[in-house]
């Protein structure tokens, strides 16, 4: 009952300064002197003034609902941001240089499914040559038939006939050889003329260009021609052995040497369609375009990445987490990623790993969280991240008993049948609770409802459906409230 006994004791101090006041005044009139009738009056006065302030009760200003402050769990998180980014990366090039691009078929941003035809290069020549071969294939698989046939003296001949022309042909290539050979060496002297112009500043940065790339291209002639060559002395090598086999009748001889050229013809098929096939420029996997280097009509320099693509479209975030906060981060954990686009929703996501290793420098370590590309998210936009760490209790009151005011962030507090305003610190959420890091203590109660235009020290009273009648009729409050006369 000792809040029942808070009205008397505050009575009994304003009855003891009354009688003090009243001595006070007797004092000072009787030194005076004659002041007896003007002293009655003031007492009289004094006890009227007297009696309507301590019979006068304060109104309440607003009727409220509470509710103590309790502790809950709450989830820690560490706060940290980065940049989106590709989980896989893959640059895609040609293995083939010197050939021009003809067509291009996908742009950046783009989703590629595995083996789409992404560019074309030019095949013209490699398609002619593929030609060309597969004809000496049929020649040559007719040399061995015929090799199987017994000698004759027209068989001899047409040998001897193909002999002078595999010489002929080596003759002729020898000297595509040398021809060639004086041709790049004037190139090279060109480029390097024009090389020095360029920095001279006579010529543009294109006329140095097209005479390097011309002495390249001499430089491939050149190496066509010198394989032309040895393939056509390794072809009179061949019908030299035919002509002296059929001469001394070893058709066993003539057999063997007309496969085997059949055999180099096929190699060189072979060579020749992987080639092609090269020119075919393909999607290595599923996944987004992620840049785009390829124009048609240029000629790709020898390693010239013509695309990058991110494998199967994964994305990751790259976040940056003090070194401390990093124990507490673990494979797995929950993490809510806010991107700073405007228009994008905050997702969740977990961490895939962390990086072993922490900047010495900056003392940062790396965290990954796999993504989406599905939420909108693309590669470089930059999102923040709070990583949950684990579970601790706190103090928490619900949110709508917090107020903001300037940069403080205030609660009510009952006291009494008082509500006393307390600056607090605010920490995570959870649902519809905050946590409370300091201002509250366990069990206090704060204002709920009613709290918008209160101000410190306004009397309250509390709600009528927080006070249920007991069984002797005087009225308590529910368990974890307050009653209105202060009471739990």
């Amino acid at each position: 009952m000792q809040g029942l006994l808070v009205p008397t004791k505050a009575k009994q101090a304003l009855k003891n300064r009354f009688n003090r006041r009243i001595l006070l005044l007797l004092g000072i009139l009787l030194l005076v002197g004659g002041g007896g009738t003007t002293a009655l009056l003031l007492i009289s006065q004094s006890k009227d003034s007297h009696k309507a302030t301590t019979n006068e009760s304060v109104a309440p200003v607003a009727t409220v609902t509470t509710q103590p402050v309790a502790r809950i769990p709450i989830v820690s998180t560490v706060v940290a941001s980065g940049t989106i980014a590709a989980r896989h990366t893959v640059d895609i090039g040609s293995e083939l240089t010197g050939l021009r691009v003809t067509q291009v078929n996908v742009d950046e941003g783009d989703f590629v499914r595995r083996g789409q035809v992404l560019a074309r290069l030019n095949s013209d020549v490699l398609s002619a040559q593929l030609s060309r071969e597969q004809a000496n294939l049929a020649g040559a698989l007719a040399n061995v038939e015929k090799a199987r046939q017994p000698n004759r003296l027209e068989d001899i001949l047409g040998l001897q006939a193909a002999y002078q022309q595999s010489q002929a042909a080596v003759a002729q290539a020898e000297s595509n050889v040398r021809r060639l050979e004086a041709n790049l060496a004037n190139l090279k002297t060109t480029a390097a003329r024009y090389q020095t112009l360029k920095m001279e500043g006579a010529i543009s940065d294109q006329d140095a260009l097209d005479r390097q790339t011309a002495s390249r291209m001499g430089e491939s002639e050149l190496a066509a021609t010198r394989q032309q060559l040895e393939a056509s002395r390794f072809s009179a090598r061949q019908a030299q052995e035919r002509l002296r086999a059929a001469e001394a009748g070893g058709r066993q001889v003539d057999v063997s040497i007309s496969q085997a050229n059949a055999a180099q013809i096929r190699a060189t098929i072979r060579q020749i369609e992987a080639q092609l096939a090269q020119t075919v420029i393909k999607a290595p996997s599923d996944g987004i375009i992620t840049k785009r280097n390829a124009e048609a009509g240029e000629i790709p320099a020898l390693g010239q990445s013509l695309f990058t693509m991110a494998k199967e479209g994964e994305l990751e975030l790259r976040t940056q987490v003090q070194e401390i906060d990093l124990p507490g981060i673990k494979p797995g954990a929950r993490v809510t990623i806010t991107p700073a686009a405007p228009g994008l929703k905050p997702i969740s996501a977990t961490v895939r790993e962390i990086s072993p290793i922490v900047d010495p420098k900056t003392r940062l370590g790396t965290v990954y969280v796999d993504v989406s590309a599905a939420h909108g998210l693309k590669e470089g936009m930059y999102a923040s991240a709070q990583v949950a760490t684990g579970m601790r209790l706190s103090l928490a009151v619900p949110t709508k008993a917090i107020r903001a005011e300037e940069s403080e962030k205030i609660v009510f507090v009952l006291d009494g049948n008082k509500a006393t305003r307390r600056v607090v610190v605010t920490g995570n959420n959870s649902g519809d609770m905050v946590e409370v890091k300091t201002g509250l203590a366990d069990g206090e109660q704060i204002i709920i409802a009613g709290a918008g235009f209160l101000k410190d020290g306004d009397v309250v009273e509390l709600s009528k459906n927080e006070i249920s009648p007991t069984s002797d009729g005087a009225a308590s409050a529910p368990e974890g409230q307050v009653s209105k006369n202060g009471l739990q």
